[in-house]
């Protein structure tokens, strides 16, 4: 019988071979190296900017971290706005999304630290409201006076056209001293009928000062328990209505020119490790301090009486910190509701200024007009300036 050819219904089989990845160039690589890092640094920018935010609610005797990030808010914002912009030029959505939100989170703060508005001109009608100066006087920088000189700080005081002058850091001198004495700065602003001071450490020291064209009814000093620091109470009588206000110059960082100099060389050589320590032993304390200063203080306000009450000083804090949000609690800021732009009040370089001088007030009394005098050169601080009405 003939042998029949048996053929396979089916083809042989294939080996598979495994689908080899493309070889990596040194440029995806470098690309792969270069995403990580951007995505990791954009997270932590963004926690760092998140904490900035919260650093107003967080009072320094928990932990100063938040106070500190709280002061480098602006340069955060920046460069999230930095941040997004790259994550929008390189088509990556989702970051950017979340960039954006950030951004748009961090709006009021902006507008806290830095209103947009169109700057409010001064009332016409002086005689309803009340122009108030307030300046860090740098203890009329130490100069000496010889019989007929004048001085720029009360020159520019006595050209200001205020019905009140508050002082912060008011040296004063004994009558027969060649520097500023209480009788060379009564004399200086004569205009000024009524006037008070409170030391600001117990009897000795600087001291917060109060010119004003209305009657002064009592002055009361505030023991902030510092070395140098402190703060007054002084009723006002205005018409027949009764202005308390709060004359504040809170703890300080207590570092001079010389140190600034330092931590700027430290941070131009990059020289991380001692920048931080040096920093921390002058800011740290100084924050703790203010915070406990402004607990006092908050409390010393809501048992006053009167609904007509202004605070004003040399808070030595920002606009986001712990300091100026507890003390603005049932107070509104006058430079956030009626003035424009950053208003800086001290610099430490030319380039580079915080403001740190802030003028609040009450329910009953409207504010208009608040700005810093950045042309008055009379002092290491800038005057703040607002114009007050009672209701």
């Amino acid at each position: 019988m003939p042998s029949e050819e048996v053929t396979s219904s089916t083809a042989p089989a294939q080996d598979k071979q495994p689908k080899r990845s493309p070889r990596r160039t040194p440029w995806g690589v470098v690309r792969g190296f270069w995403h990580t890092f951007v995505s990791f640094a954009n997270l932590l920018l963004l926690i760092l900017l998140l904490g900035s935010l919260l650093s107003k609610y967080i009072s320094p005797t928990t932990t100063t971290l938040f106070a500190y990030l709280g002061l480098f808010f602006p340069v955060l914002l920046v460069l999230t706005v930095l941040q997004a912009l790259y994550w929008y030029l390189i088509r990556a959505w989702s970051r950017a999304v979340i960039n954006t939100l950030m951004l748009l989170l961090s709006i009021p703060t902006l507008l806290l630290y830095m209103p947009l508005r169109a700057e409010q001109t001064p009332p016409i009608d002086r005689e309803n409201w009340l122009k108030i100066v307030s300046l860090n006087a740098y203890a009329f920088n130490f100069a000496k006076l010889g019989p007929n000189d004048q001085h720029p700080t009360t020159d520019y005081l006595a050209e200001s056209d205020a019905d009140i002058i508050c002082l912060q850091e008011g040296w004063l001198s004994s009558n027969k001293s060649k520097y500023m004495s209480e009788r060379s700065l009564r004399h200086a602003l004569s205009q000024y009928p009524y006037y008070s001071s409170a030391y600001a450490v117990k009897d000795h020291g600087s001291r917060l000062i109060v010119l004003s064209k209305y009657p002064i009814l009592s002055t009361r000093p505030i023991d902030l328990h510092s070395k140098f620091n402190g703060g007054a109470v002084f009723t006002i009588l205005v018409g027949e209505k009764k202005l308390v206000l709060y004359n504040l110059h809170l703890e300080s960082f207590g570092f001079t020119k010389e140190e600034q100099q330092h931590y700027v060389e430290l941070a131009q050589e990059v020289k991380t490790k001692s920048l931080t320590k040096a920093i921390d032993l002058r800011f740290g304390p100084a924050f703790v301090r203010r915070a406990k200063q402004v607990e006092q203080i908050y409390q010393d306000i809501n048992y006053q009486e009167s609904p007509y009450i202004i605070v004003s000083g040399d808070f030595n804090d920002t606009p986001l910190s712990y300091t100026h949000h507890r003390l603005s609690q049932g107070l509104h800021d006058a430079i956030a509701t009626t003035g424009s732009g950053t208003n800086y009040s001290y610099y430490l370089r030319r380039w580079l200024g915080v403001r740190i001088d802030h003028m609040l007030y009450s329910d009953q009394v409207e504010a208009r007009a608040a700005h810093v005098d950045k042309s008055a050169q009379v002092s290491d601080h800038k005057p703040l300036i607002c114009y007050f009405k009672l209701h």
